[in-house]
């Protein structure tokens, strides 16, 4: 008996996450996220991805009959699994990040713009208390926040984010403009909802 009830699907607050260690080259780099899976490997002299690189399990698209919601977008740079801040590089600024969906953009722009609060803030749990109090500031509007543009069967868009249907190619694209030589990987993590079936 199949453990997948037809037509019934559960929600999860969940993120979809992929880390690539930077080329050790001048500039001018392109890198893809969510194409190498758990137990691949982004280049042969790369070790294997495990479940502390990504949480993918096919190459850009979630597996049958799984849907996802993409609601926001961060890139944080590390060094030796630690987030580098915003002012310890340059890379935030020299870094074009490309989130798409079937080959259509849905969120461009640079690295600082969609910065993981973990590239903003010390000690996200202890500081982030007092962005919300002091200035408004919600955990979840730190980054690219996401929606569907508008259309004519919604004229308004869908606020709730981006959805990526089952086995819908998706990527995100990061373009180096700098020495990116430094030691350095990079994350980049969609946070979201996982319509999932029923098991």
């Amino acid at each position: 008996m199949s453990p997948i009830i037809a037509g019934i699907l559960e929600v999860v607050s969940q993120c979809l996450y992929d880390e690539i260690k930077l080329d050790p080259s001048p500039r001018n780099l392109r890198y893809s996220f969510f194409e190498v899976p758990v137990g691949g490997r982004d280049d042969d002299s790369d070790p294997i991805k495990t479940f502390l690189q990504t949480n993918l399990y096919d190459p850009g698209a979630l597996p049958v009959p799984n849907r996802f919601i993409a609601t926001r977008l961060n890139a944080l740079y590390l060094h030796d699994s630690v987030p580098v801040r915003l002012h310890e590089t340059n890379l935030y600024g020299k870094t074009l990040i490309t989130f798409l969906v079937n080959q259509k953009v849905y969120w461009e722009g640079p690295a600082w713009l969609c910065a993981s609060p973990f590239a903003l803030l010390g000690t996200p749990k202890d500081e982030l208390p007092r962005l919300k109090q002091d200035y408004g500031i919600e955990w979840e509007r730190i980054g690219a926040t996401l929606q569907m543009p508008a259309n004519d069967v919604a004229p308004d868009g869908y606020k709730g984010g981006v959805i990526i249907d089952r086995q819908q190619r998706f990527e995100v694209t990061a373009n180096i403009d700098a020495d990116s030589s430094q030691g350095l990987d990079l994350a980049i993590h969609l946070d979201g909802n996982l319509l999932r079936a029923v098991m």
